[in-house]
């Protein structure tokens, strides 16, 4: 039996999830939330984000608009489309994440088109 993915990246009850992604990626990491999770439609009281980036371009902004809220999650997760069909790759995150003063914790695959990089304040 596969651990479901929020229990991969250590959702958890209590926590206050905000999904910043398209629809699809959202509902696959919606669909396994334990009880007790609440999702959040922006970073004003989360505890935990989870961000699709599908180009460098996500990543800039991402840190151009948030750095100063990236802090004070509890969890920050990056999903990239798997296969680097963007150009994007655990390796290539974690570089971006270097640059910003972040690095790599954990890694999962969200699905069969999306995995996922934990970052950590360095």
């Amino acid at each position: 039996m596969t651990q479901p993915v929020a229990d991969q990246m250590n959702i958890r009850r209590g926590d206050r999830l905000w999904i910043h992604a398209t629809e699809g990626v959202r509902a696959d990491i919606a669909e396994d939330i334990a009880d007790g999770v609440e999702l959040v439609d922006g970073a004003e009281g989360a505890t935990v984000v989870c961000v699709a980036l599908r180009a460098k371009a996500d990543f800039d902004q991402l840190f151009a608009n948030h750095s100063d809220k990236l802090p004070h999650f509890r969890a920050v997760w990056l999903a990239y489309p798997r296969g680097s069909r963007a150009g994007l790759d655990e390796e290539t995150l974690g570089d971006l994440l270097e640059t910003r003063g972040w690095k790599l914790g954990g890694h999962v695959a969200i699905d069969d088109l999306w995995s996922a990089v934990e970052a950590l304040q360095a």
